[in-house]
């Protein structure tokens, strides 16, 4: 077995620590309504000889996330499936690739509107 893995099967890297995976929408955030993930380490599989990479492709396991500023780069956002012919393989962490600030006149304009809606039963 050890031999029939050795001739038909390759580590591969998928993606390095910088490499965009995906984004997801940002609440309050200041200059951006998107926060860019990249994986908290290098994402590398096995895959059989002559399969490229690319057919391998990391998703959020929740994609309907939405995160609220500010959130620092390399902040711990979610977890990524690792998936290869529509099985995943593996997990992976998903980051924050860049630090966003908190949108001040946003987030309070928020605050108001949603305090005001309930206030008047609406």
């Amino acid at each position: 077995i050890f031999e029939w893995a050795f001739n038909n099967l390759k580590l591969k890297n998928i993606a390095g620590v910088n490499d965009f995976i995906t984004d997801i929408p940002i609440r309050f955030g200041r200059k951006t309504d998107t926060l860019r993930l990249v994986p908290k380490e290098e994402v590398n599989v096995l895959l059989p000889k002559g399969i490229d990479p690319s057919a391998v492709i990391v998703t959020p396991v929740d994609s309907k996330m939405v995160v609220s500023a500010p959130v620092k780069k390399g902040a711990k956002i979610c977890q990524g499936k690792i998936m290869y012919a529509n099985n995943e393989i593996s997990r992976v962490d998903l980051v924050a690739g860049e630090s966003v600030g908190l949108s001040v006149p946003g987030f309070f304009g928020y605050f108001f509107k949603t305090f005001f809606k309930s206030k008047s039963g609406k």
